[in-house]
């Protein structure tokens, strides 16, 4: 996993460890959850409310 600097970033780190969840359990989440504690926090929210209002992932909208 690398540290996502960008909301773009930290969006495909989030879906990569939603999709992995099933491979490696919430192992990967966990990881980012750590991560998440050194990025700045502007960046963090923006990239959240963005996933929510997110309609380009509709097949796993309950898991994301």
């Amino acid at each position: 996993m690398k540290f996502p600097i960008t909301a773009e970033d930290l969006k495909d780190e989030f879906f990569k460890s939603v999709d992995m969840v099933d491979k490696i359990g919430d192992l990967r989440i966990r990881r980012l959850i750590q991560i998440l504690t050194k990025m700045e926090d502007e960046v963090i929210v923006e990239r959240i409310i963005q996933i929510f209002k997110s309609e380009e992932r509709t097949y796993s909208i309950y898991t994301d």
